[in-house]
């Protein structure tokens, strides 16, 4: 715990410091605006500059400070994924690791939590088995992630129809598509995720249900940042 708490400080610093000065951020054109970062969309990044407000196409943004914008983005949103964690664990969460759910099913069993990993691929054995040993793929969508200590694991899945309240009184037909399915197949090897749900874990049996799924990180982002930055180190 005291590990994180410092972590969790180290990270509230380096925010404080990103966004301590006005930065001046420079176009390909050679035009220059001063401001904090503020936040960003796909096309847009929008700054601040005594209060008031400045759009910023990505597309032209200096190689140096496209960069910059990346660091600032990711700083903000491991700064808001650390602040969830926080509030999380404040409810009674638990911070789910393969390890843990496999070697020690009896501290997670029936407990809601979250996930922090890498998805991997889409799995059927991923969605379970019934007793007979038939898979629940009809009625699951499983996949495989690797957690945050790269760490396999294999027992998550979303169930591709949720009931409604009254399936249970004996109304069969009171289910509807479950819209993480298309959360999930949209999915690309390499994305950073959190997965959040709940977890039945017994002696010989493992099931993380996930019931929201969060982006950290696409493998496209990555993959575009970790490219300008050998194409810089190349041109040097």
């Amino acid at each position: 715990m005291k590990k994180i708490a410092l972590a969790s400080i180290a990270l509230i610093l380096i925010c404080q410091f990103v966004y301590a000065e006005p930065h001046t951020w420079t176009l390909k054109t050679g035009a220059a605006f001063s401001g904090d970062y503020v936040s960003s969309g796909t096309q847009m990044v929008v700054i601040k500059d005594s209060g008031t407000n400045c759009f910023l196409k990505i597309t032209d943004l200096t190689t140096n400070d496209w960069l910059y914008f990346q660091d600032c983005k990711a700083a903000q949103r491991q700064h808001q994924l650390d602040a969830e964690a926080a509030q999380m664990r404040a409810a009674g969460l638990v911070e789910f690791t393969s390890d843990l759910i496999e070697n020690f099913p009896e501290k997670v069993n029936s407990h809601d939590g979250w996930m922090d990993g890498k998805f991997m691929r889409l799995d059927s054995d991923a969605a379970g088995y019934m007793m007979d040993g038939s898979k629940l793929s009809d009625l699951r969508l499983g996949f495989d992630v690797e957690d945050k200590n790269g760490h396999f694991f294999s027992y998550a899945f979303v169930p591709k129809k949720l009931l409604g309240p009254n399936y249970l009184a004996g109304d069969y037909n009171d289910q509807r598509p479950n819209e993480l399915v298309s959360v999930v197949t949209s999915l690309k090897e390499g994305d950073q995720i959190r997965l959040i749900g709940h977890v039945l874990a017994t002696a010989d049996f493992r099931a993380f249900e996930i019931q929201k799924i969060e982006m950290i990180e696409s493998a496209a982002d990555a993959a575009a940042v970790k490219k300008v930055k050998e194409n810089m180190e190349t041109s040097r």
